[in-house]
C-alpha cells in the first residue's frame, strides 16, 4: 500500500526525531511507537534502554498498560450484553449488592462524611462512561479521593480484595449523583467484578479464552509469566522535588505475583503489537482474521458520545480532566471519543485513551488509522505527546 499524504515518510521522520529527543534528554525512559493504517504497519521504532541496567529496550518489549486495560473490559462486558447476561441500564446493584443505596457526598473533611440521597443510584452504563460518582483516589480533589487513598481503593497491587474493595466502596458516598458529571473512577475495576460475578469465573481467566487467545494476543496479561521475565520494562515514577525513581522493576516486578484480584481498571501487561492487534479488531467493527468478538453494531454503540446531553469531558468534569483540553472530547462506553466539530489533530469519531504508566493509542476509524505509544514513566510528564505527534502527522 503506498502512503498518501498526510501520512507522508517526512512526517514520521519528524515523530521519531521528536520522540527520539525526548529519550535521548531524559524527559522519557524509553519510548516505542507503532503507526498503522487497515493493518499495515507504517512506521514502528522503539529506542532507549529498558532497565536501568543498560538493557536495550525491544521491539516485543512488555508494559504496564494501565488504564488501557480500560477498554479490553469494555469489550467482555458488552459480550455479555449481547449474550442477555446484563443490560446497558441494570441497576449496577442488580449484580454487586453490596453497593446498594450508597448516598451522595455532601459535605465534611473526614469519613464519616455529610450525605444525602441520591437523586438514583448508579447504573451499568454510568460505570462505562465514569458518570456513576465514584472516583480515584490519586485524583485528590475532594475529601472522597482522600478517603479512596486511605482506603486503598484503587490500589489494586497492595492487599485489597474483591470483597475488601466493595466493604470500602459501601462504606463512602459518591462523589455526585450518577449521571450528573464525569469523575475518572474506579468504576472499571467494578466492571470486571461485574463480570467475573456474571460468568462465576476470574477475570484473567476468561479475558485470556474470550479475548486474548481468539485475536492471537499472546503476551498479554495480568501477570508476568516465567518465559517473559526478560522482556519486561523498568517502570519509573517522577517525584516532584527528587526527580526519576524506579517503581517497578522489570526483574522483580509486583507484576511477577498474580494480584489479589485482576484490575479490569488498570492491571494489564501487553505489548505495542498485541494491543495494535486489539484496536485493529474495534476498527475491524468486532472481527480480526475471521474472529468476532463484538457485533458492529455493538461496537459503533461503543464508540459513539454517551455522555448526559452529549457533553464533553472537559465540560462536565468535576476534577481531572476539566477545562479546555477535554472540551473536543466525550466517552463512549469504555473509550474516550472525538466530539463532533473537532479539528485535526482531533476528527470526530476518533477514539482513544491513555495509561498512568506513558502509554496511549489513538484510533481513527475514517482513515483507518492506528497511533500507539508505549513508554514507562509516571505520571506521563509529556502529557501533550499524542497531541504532538497527531499535530506532526496530520496538520
Amino acid at each position: 500500500m503506498t502512503v498518501t499524504p498526510p501520512l507522508s515518510p517526512q512526517r514520521f521522520d519528524a515523530v521519531e526525531a521528536h520522540i527520539r529527543h525526548l529519550v535521548e534528554t531524559g524527559a522519557l525512559p524509553h519510548a516505542q511507537f507503532l503507526a498503522a493504517r487497515d493493518g499495515e504497519v507504517l512506521h514502528a521504532f522503539h529506542v532507549g534502554q529498558a532497565r536501568a541496567d543498560g538493557t536495550v529496550l525491544r521491539p516485543d518489549a512488555l508494559y504496564r498498560i494501565a488504564s488501557m486495560t480500560k477498554a479490553v473490559t469494555a469489550v467482555a462486558f458488552l459480550m455479555l450484553v449481547e449474550a442477555g447476561r446484563v443490560a446497558l441500564d441494570d441497576p449496577v446493584a442488580s449484580v454487586l449488592p453490596e453497593l446498594a443505596d450508597l448516598p451522595v457526598y455532601a459535605g465534611g473533611r473526614f469519613p464519616p462524611f455529610q450525605t444525602r440521597p441520591a437523586a438514583r443510584q448508579p447504573v451499568m452504563r454510568d460505570l462505562l462512561t465514569h458518570t456513576a460518582g465514584f472516583t480515584y483516589g490519586f485524583q485528590q480533589h475532594s475529601p472522597v479521593d482522600q478517603a479512596y487513598w486511605t482506603a486503598g481503593v484503587d490500589n489494586f497491587k497492595a492487599s485489597i480484595t474483591r470483597e475488601g474493595m466493595l466493604a470500602a466502596l459501601a462504606g463512602l458516598p459518591l462523589l455526585h449523583d450518577p449521571g450528573a458529571h464525569f469523575t475518572y473512577s474506579v468504576a472499571t475495576d467494578l466492571l470486571g467484578l461485574i463480570v467475573e460475578r456474571l460468568t462465576d469465573r476470574p477475570l484473567d481467566d476468561l479475558f485470556a479464552e474470550r479475548i486474548f487467545a481468539p485475536l492471537g494476543m499472546t503476551d498479554t496479561g495480568f501477570a508476568l509469566r516465567i518465559d517473559q521475565q526478560d522482556r519486561l520494562t523498568d517502570g519509573w515514577a517522577m517525584h516532584p522535588r527528587q526527580g526519576r525513581y524506579l517503581y517497578d522493576t522489570g526483574e522483580e516486578s509486583l507484576w511477577s505475583n498474580p494480584s489479589r484480584f485482576p484490575s479490569g481498571g488498570g492491571g494489564l501487561l501487553s505489548t505495542a503489537a498485541d494491543y495494535h492487534r486489539f484496536c485493529r479488531t474495534l476498527l475491524g467493527r468486532g472481527t480480526l482474521g475471521g474472529e468476532r468478538l463484538l457485533q458492529a453494531a455493538t461496537v459503533e454503540t461503543m464508540t459513539r458520545n454517551h455522555l448526559p446531553h452529549g457533553g464533553s469531558i472537559g465540560a462536565l468534569s468535576v476534577s481531572k480532566f476539566a477545562g479546555k483540553a477535554f472540551e473536543n472530547t466525550g466517552h463512549g462506553l469504555g473509550i474516550a471519543v472525538s466530539l463532533p466539530g473537532a479539528a485535526r489533530p482531533w476528527p470526530a469519531g476518533a477514539f482513544h485513551w491513555s495509561g498512568l504508566f506513558s502509554t496511549w493509542y489513538w484510533v481513527e476509524p475514517s482513515s483507518g488509522v492506528i497511533l500507539i505509544f508505549m513508554s514507562q514513566l509516571i505520571p506521563l510528564v509529556e502529557d501533550s505527546l499524542s497531541v504532538d505527534v497527531r499535530r506532526m502527522l496530520f496538520d
